[in-house]
């Protein structure tokens, strides 16, 4: 149920990203993974990580890679991908981002 109603958002919102990077850069496949990969730290089902929920996410990633110091990279992350600052990373923010790096 939860991905019920975002299923029906996600092609408008991988359509509209889409627009802005060049077809070499990522597919619309691609997009919807990293949107999906995201979205399954969205515990409040908002569309957006809060800074709980980014922390959790790079917590998993450091974890993954048994790596220290989750938290405070987390926090340095949230702040780096939170560009309007709204206190929250929505999907748009975080591939923004990652196309930076």
């Amino acid at each position: 149920m939860k991905y019920l109603k975002y299923s029906l958002l996600a092609p408008l919102i991988v359509i509209a990203l889409a627009v802005n990077l060049s077809a070499a850069e990522l597919s619309a496949e691609q997009l919807q993974k990293k949107e999906k990969y995201l979205m399954k730290f969205d515990v409040n089902n908002d569309k957006a990580l809060s800074e709980a929920e980014f922390i959790a996410m790079t917590k998993a990633q450091f974890q993954k890679k048994k790596k220290a110091g989750w938290e405070v990279e987390g926090k340095k992350r949230f702040a780096r991908n939170d560009a309007n600052g709204d206190g929250k990373v929505t999907f748009a923010e975080w591939l923004k981002q990652q196309k930076k790096n």
